[in-house]
């Protein structure tokens, strides 16, 4: 991912096209969360149900390309389009299907706590959008027009690389610097590998659970 991609402002989308072109490179996507880092969270009301009844759930806000830089599986329906207008759709994974109840979600609409309503146009298999050793919550995925916010001057802050696993690692993050200092000559590119982040979380994580046990085998004795 690379990091603090908003400091490219009105060159963003250019920045972007450009990477998309490089032979080294399978997907690229904006988004303003990414897996394995901290993530917004919000309720929502299924239509249809008790209006008392509020489901708690994450949020991911992303372009058409973030299933496919991911490797998330489509499991029903469909995910963002770029002809289509997809700004009141939204994408849900499959634990928020299941906490709701709804055995065909597609067409199913929700309503969020601020009381934006949206229709429910797929469903993407679980994942760990968190902890590896957290139980997978339910998860909802917004789309945006990247071109359409760049507009109006939002840009996501995270662009995400999916590389082909084939090419030169060096020559791809070579490559990407040059683009790079063509348009933000004050600052120098920023990034990092998500699964070394993962890992580092576990390693984390697993060292907490140590210390746990420490304090609950004293604890017990």
């Amino acid at each position: 991912t690379i990091n603090d991609s908003n400091l490219l402002a009105s060159s963003y989308l250019s920045f972007k096209n450009d990477l998309e072109q490089l032979p080294g490179i399978s997907s690229v996507s904006s988004s303003f969360q990414v897996p394995g880092r901290q993530v917004g969270g919000t309720t929502f009301e299924a239509v249809g149900r008790p209006s008392t009844e509020r489901f708690q759930t994450a949020i991911l806000s992303a372009d058409k390309n973030f299933i496919k830089t991911y490797g998330l599986e489509i499991v029903n329906g469909r995910g963002f389009e770029q002809l289509r207008n997809d700004s009141l759709s939204v994408v849900i994974n499959q634990t928020a299907a299941k906490i709701v109840g709804w055995e065909n979600p597609i067409g199913q609409k929700l309503v969020l706590a601020a009381g934006n309503e949206f229709e429910v146009i797929g469903v993407i298999n679980d994942f760990h959008f968190n902890s590896l050793h957290e139980k997978i919550r339910p998860m909802l995925l917004f789309g945006f027009d990247l071109e359409r916010i760049s507009n109006r001057q939002v840009y996501p802050p995270v662009i995400s690389i999916q590389f082909d696993p084939n090419s030169d690692m060096n020559g791809n993050l070579d490559d990407i610097s040059k683009i790079w200092d063509q348009r933000v000559s004050e600052e120098k590119l920023t990034y990092s590998f998500l699964d070394k982040e993962y890992d580092q979380l576990y390693r984390a994580e697993q060292r907490f659970g140590d210390i746990f046990l420490i304090f609950a085998v004293i604890a017990i004795f």
